[in-house]
C-alpha cells in the first residue's frame, strides 16, 4: 500500500509545472494534524499523476503508518469563470479532492470551489487517519500468533516449573485486576469474564509454555474487544500484561510482552 510518488526527475514534472500548495497552505494542514495530535513525521508530500485524467502533477499527502492518502488534485471540467450583469455565472467546482478512506472505507472523490473547502475536506480525512492509527491491527495479532519470539517452537512442549505456575497465576490476577478497574464493561460483566480467568490460572498446570502464551494473549484480545478498548487502552493493556509476564518468567516474559506490543503496532 501507498501512493506512487513521481521522481522529482520525471519528465512531467519539468515539462508541465504541477498544482503546487503554497507553504500557507501546506501549513494549514500542518495545523489540522497537530489539532488531532497526529505526528507531523508520519506524513509524507510528494506529487501524483491527477486522477481527474489531467496531464498534470498534483500534490498529495500520505500517512505511512496506515497508508492513508489524500490527493490535492484539479477538476478536469473545471473552466474560465465570466462575469455576467456584474455577477459571476455559476461556476465549476475547480478543485478536486481524492482520498481514502472514506466514511465507508473505500476511496472517494469531492469537488470544491476553493482551497478552504478543500482543507474542510482534508480535516476530515484527517479525522478518519487519526481513527484509523488508533486501531491495533488485530488481523496482524492473529496472523503472526504462533512466532513470538522468546518462545521457542522447538521447546513447545516444556511445561511450567511448580514455581514458574506460582508467579504466572498470580501474573493472571494482576491482569484481571487491571481491567477490572481500566473497563466498565469488565467490571460490569465481571462474573461472565471470571470464567476465562479461571481458565488460565488453571490452564498453567496443563499446558506448555508456548500453548499457554498463546491461550493467554488470544484470551487479551477476545477480552479487549469485549470490552471496547480504544487503541490506547488496547495497548496499555498489553504493556501492562508484558511488565507481569517479565515479573513472573523473566527474559521470556520480556519477550512475549514485546513481541505483543510489536503485533499491535502493525507492520
Amino acid at each position: 500500500m501507498g501512493l506512487p510518488f513521481l521522481d522529482s526527475n520525471h519528465h512531467l514534472l519539468t515539462r508541465l509545472r504541477p498544482r503546487e500548495l503554497t507553504r500557507t497552505q501546506r501549513n494549514d494542514v500542518l495545523r489540522e494534524i497537530q489539532q488531532l495530535d497526529l505526528d507531523p513525521a508520519d506524513f509524507a508530500w510528494g506529487f501524483v499523476m491527477a486522477r481527474s485524467g489531467m496531464q498534470k502533477a498534483v500534490a498529495a499527502v500520505e500517512h505511512r503508518p496506515t497508508g492513508c492518502y489524500f490527493i490535492f488534485d484539479l477538476n478536469a471540467e473545471a473552466g474560465p469563470i465570466f462575469l455576467a450583469h456584474g455577477s459571476p455565472q455559476t461556476a465549476t467546482p475547480e478543485l478536486l479532492s481524492i482520498s481514502f478512506p472514506t466514511g465507508s472505507g473505500i476511496e472517494g472523490a469531492a469537488k470544491q470551489f476553493n482551497w478552504d473547502e478543500q482543507l474542510g475536506t482534508c480535516c476530515a480525512w484527517l479525522a478518519l487517519v487519526e481513527k484509523e492509527a488508533a486501531e491495533p491491527d488485530l488481523w496482524a495479532g492473529v496472523a503472526g500468533a504462533d512466532r513470538f519470539p522468546g518462545v521457542d517452537p522447538a521447546a513447545g512442549d516444556e511445561p511450567f516449573t511448580e514455581e514458574e505456575q506460582k508467579r504466572v497465576t498470580a501474573c493472571v490476577d494482576e491482569v484481571e485486576e487491571y481491567l477490572v478497574e481500566a473497563s466498565d464493561v469488565v467490571a460490569a460483566k465481571r462474573a461472565e469474564f471470571k470464567p476465562m480467568f479461571d481458565y488460565l490460572r488453571g490452564a498453567v498446570k496443563r499446558m506448555s509454555r508456548r500453548d499457554w502464551t498463546l491461550t493467554f494473549v488470544g484470551a487479551l484480545m477476545n477480552v479487549a474487544m469485549e470490552a471496547a478498548l480504544d487503541g490506547y487502552g488496547f495497548k496499555a493493556l498489553f504493556k501492562f500484561a508484558g511488565q507481569q509476564l517479565q515479573l513472573a518468567l523473566g527474559s521470556v516474559g520480556a519477550a512475549i510482552g514485546a513481541a505483543a506490543t510489536k503485533l499491535l503496532e502493525g507492520p
